[in-house]
């Protein structure tokens, strides 16, 4: 479940005019991205978290983050974005139902840990890597920043992370610089 993959035809790869152009094919470099919420309530929306296959949230988050987002990154490097049962808009507000909010952002993040976890064993191959990500991702991206680069072997792997949209607290990383 990849929403961009470099060796796919996929919204990433668009370009805003002909004075630029996909580089991803000759990138030393990857970019794993991750989107941001696109489940937001519409009609039928009303679990905690995405289905992975519902073709309306794909199609929502290809037409918005993966076209004007993710592909921003493609003269940098190889655009790596996956899908992930993301947690309901509503979770960000949600007062009365505090263990079913934590629940819904675990399972996103676990998705999205397995995604990461995949891409290094099956396309990275030591390659330097640009975290990139908007929102609901960037909350999850912080997180994958600690756990596999804080501090650890694949440290010097990091190019930059570019994480927007959600604040990330001072101290909150040991060995990143903010």
């Amino acid at each position: 479940y990849w929403a961009a993959l470099p060796t796919k035809k996929d919204l990433a790869d668009e370009v805003p005019s002909d004075a630029f152009q996909d580089q991803q094919s000759g990138s030393e470099v990857d970019v794993f991205f991750l989107h941001p919420t696109t489940y937001t309530g519409d009609k039928g929306q009303n679990l905690w978290n995405s289905p992975i296959d519902d073709k309306r949230v794909q199609d929502k988050t290809d037409g918005t983050a993966i076209l004007h987002q993710a592909s921003i990154f493609n003269a940098a490097g190889r655009v790596y974005a996956p899908r992930y049962r993301q947690a309901h808009l509503r979770s960000y507000f949600d007062k009365r139902h505090p263990k079913s909010v934590e629940v819904a952002f675990e399972l996103a993040y676990a998705d999205v840990k397995r995604a990461f976890t995949y891409y290094l064993k099956h396309y990275n191959k030591d390659r330097p890597i640009i975290i990139a990500a908007h929102s609901q991702g960037t909350g999850h991206a912080a997180r994958l920043l600690k756990e596999f680069f804080d501090g650890t072997e694949m440290h010097d792997q990091l190019v930059v992370a570019y994480l927007v949209g959600l604040p990330i607290p001072r101290g909150y990383f040991n060995s990143i610089a903010l």
